[in-house]
């Protein structure tokens, strides 16, 4: 919980009163209940988290407080939607490295991946894209053709809000928010370090020091570098990240702090855009390392994220915070991949050998304030701010070079290699801008009512075309009620909208999609908040979606309309001492309600499994001859889920992938695991599709030794 609610819930009913002194301190005063004691002031030392979320240290699997959906930090129980938190432990227990592997390992998450090496993706929450990623808090665009994130290794936790969050994002899908909150620099030096290897050649290693710059700590740095090289069970797939990651912070006075930072990836890999298919929707029984491009495919991604923050506390616990970030994206491939089906004769399959190029340089800032305040004996609070996003996107046209014919069951890497010429494409452009609020109100103790609207101006521009959306109202409401002390009941409304491209029969672009969902559900914190756990059923109804216009062919109107609804529950924590896990069950459905004849009353998210499973356990000895010893193990299950083409289905059956670990606590300082993923070997198509390529088997058994220390 944030530090004002931690003080208020203590010195309830005493008589005592507090205030804050800044950062680093607190003051309590006042008379006793009862009158016959005064309290002289007594100053509290110790500081106050920058980040009254971080998870790193508590040796946890539980997150307390979030910012996704709720600006501030706000303990998961308020917040009025089904939210899970990857704290830094399970991103250490799991050995995550990425986001998508964090992501697959999360409810309701759903991963389409796109090439070989893992860096193209995209994710998806109850049948729609996640198309924005925040860092810390301030968004920006997520396009499924650069690398999906930064190493988790700079990173806190993730975040993630399932639904709609266009009260403080603006346009958008209504699946899923994720925020990636980075590492922050402590007062007291800390130094860590971790070395992962494994199969296929697996070789990383990871470096993360923290220190303060003056004996005082008001000044602090933190820096962490990572180079991870790796091949696969793919065959000629190989690939290397160099990332690094550097901040300061100065308390410019007691109760303002100024955060500066950059990080730098560059990922060098070898292309590889999946398995051809036959076209009837079966699949080649080919082995799992079957390559089908050329021993010159590469793929280049480099990213560079500038941020500055400026953050003033006010002395009743509220603060006004600003926010500036540039994230500059280049992504660059060259290669041979499959092009079209199977030849169920020969087994032969035509080849495209191509390359391609993507830029992206986003601009955004971010201020608002927040305060608390008295009003009928309770304590409410209000969030008021404004932001501004500016993104430039660089298209290279592809160039595509001469056709080949490969055979799937004896592929040709020998494909010469063609000379492309550069041709750069005309850049475009997107902007947002827009102002905010939300109120939470406690008319009683038992209750919060949560009220919230923005008011958003978007724009698009190409060199051939312009889009405006004008004063969009997106509006929030939500109520959580205390059924006890360890149970809260929620409901939520939530709005989206989401520009469209597509053009009527006058040549004019179609009005925004707009989008409604609602939620309710129950939320437990049980064992002093070792264990949380919640509940959440949801409907999602997306309307004015572009569909073909029935009399004029070659236009659009915005008549579609789909649904999305389901259920998840989650439960993570400490159930008794050393026993550490998160489990997550998603129950998903999603139907076209108005669009084409052959579509009506199909799913519009046909990738989306129906039913998914996550389970991730561990269990630390404490004690005894096997002190110091862990037993861990991890499942999950996905339904049956399909691509289709030209009315044919490409089906993935629905698999089950085991996981198990051993780990030993050396030291203090020291200790290491020793992980087995697909513990079975299971041999599954985790991604499937009928475009002719990007069908990929999920990894075989996989064995990895991780060793951490810190000091």
């Amino acid at each position: 919980m944030a530090p004002e609610e931690a003080l208020k819930r203590l010195v309830a009913g005493s008589g005592l009163s507090y205030q804050f002194s800044g950062t680093d301190s607190v003051t309590l005063s006042g008379a006793g209940k009862d009158g016959n004691m005064t309290l002289s002031p007594i100053s509290v030392e110790g500081r106050l988290l920058a980040d009254p979320g971080q998870t790193e240290g508590s040796k946890s699997y539980v997150g307390s407080q979030v910012a996704v959906g709720s600006k501030t930090p706000t303990s998961i129980r308020e917040v009025p939607q089904s939210v899970s938190v990857v704290t830094r432990q399970r991103l250490d227990d799991q050995n995550i490295t990425t986001l998508q592997d964090a992501m697959k390992n999360t409810t309701g998450m759903t991963v389409q991946r796109f090439d070989g090496a893992g860096n193209f993706n995209t994710i998806n929450a109850r049948g729609y894209q996640a198309d924005t990623i925040l860092l810390d808090g301030v968004p920006t665009n997520a396009n499924g053709n650069q690398a999906t994130g930064l190493d988790t290794a700079i990173y806190d936790r993730i975040e993630v809000l399932r639904g709609p969050a266009g009260l403080f994002q603006g346009a958008g899908e209504p699946g899923a928010t994720i925020n990636m909150a980075r590492k922050r620099p402590g007062k007291t030096l800390a130094i860590g370090g971790d070395v992962l290897t494994g199969s296929w050649d697996t070789y990383r290693g990871v470096a993360d020091a923290s220190a303060p710059l003056v004996e005082s700590g008001r000044a602090r740095a933190r820096f962490v570098a990572v180079r991870d090289q790796r091949e696969s069970y793919i065959d000629v797939i190989e690939s290397e990240k160099l990332v690094g990651y550097g901040t300061f912070e100065f308390d410019v006075t007691p109760d303002t702090t100024i955060s500066i930072g950059a990080t730098y990836q560059d990922i060098d890999s070898v292309l590889d855009q999946g398995l051809p298919a036959y076209a009837d929707g079966s699949f080649a029984n080919v082995d799992r390392s079957t390559f089908t491009g050329a021993d010159w495919n590469d793929q280049d991604l480099e990213t560079k994220d500038f941020f500055a923050e400026l953050q003033h506390n006010l002395d009743n616990g509220g603060h006004f915070k600003v926010s500036a970030r540039r994230l500059d994206r280049d992504m660059n491939y060259k290669g041979a991949r499959a092009s079209g089906a199977i030849n169920p004769t020969t087994g032969d399959f035509s080849v495209q050998t191509l390359e391609y190029g993507f830029g992206l340089q986003a601009t955004s800032f971010d201020a608002y304030g927040t305060t608390p305040f008295d009003l009928g004996g309770q304590t409410h609070n209000i969030v008021l701010g404004a932001d501004y996003r500016k993104e430039r996107n660089k298209r290279s046209i592809i160039q595509t070079g001469p056709n080949y014919t490969s055979n799937i069951f004896n592929p040709n890497h020998n494909i010469p290699e063609p000379t492309f010429s550069a041709n750069e494409g005309a850049p475009s452009f997107e902007s947002e801008y827009g102002v905010y609020g939300q109120l939470r109100a406690k008319p009683i103790d038992w209750g919060t009512v949560i009220l919230g609207s923005r008011l958003s101006w978007w724009e698009a521009t190409s060199s051939t075309s312009k889009r405006r959306v004008d004063e969009e109202i997106t509006p929030y409401a939500g109520l959580v009620i205390d059924l006890s002390k360890q149970i809260s009941a929620y409901g939520s409304y939530a709005s989206i909208f989401q520009p469209q491209s597509q053009t009527d029969v006058s040549g004019s672009y179609l009005a925004p999609r707009t989008g409604d969902q609602y939620e309710v559900g129950l939320k437990g914190e049980f064992l002093d908040g070792a264990v949380l756990g919640h509940l959440a059923a949801y409907r999602i109804e997306d309307q004015n979606r572009a569909m073909t216009d029935p009399v004029n062919p070659n236009s659009s109107i915005a008549a579609g309309e789909v649904r999305s609804q389901g259920i998840e529950a989650e439960i993570s924590g400490q159930p008794i001492r050393g026993w550490d896990l998160v489990a997550g069950y998603a129950f998903t459905e999603t139907e076209y309600l108005s669009a084409a004849a052959s579509d009506q009353g199909q799913s519009f998210a046909t990738f989306t499994p129906e039913h998914s499973f996550n389970l991730w356990s561990k269990y630390s000895f404490t004690g005894g001859e096997l002190d110091g010893l862990s037993v861990g193990g991890g499942l999950r299950l996905v339904s049956e889920f399909h691509s289709e083409s030209s009315g044919v289905n490409f089906t993935s059956e629905g698999y089950g992938i085991v996981s198990a670990q051993l780990g030993y606590q050396v030291t203090d300082n020291l200790s290491g695991t020793f992980t087995v993923t697909n513990l079975l070997d299971r041999k599954y198509y985790e991604k499937v599709d009928g475009s002719g390529r990007q069908n990929f088997y999920g990894e075989p058994r996989t064995f990895m030794l991780s060793v951490k220390g810190q000091w």
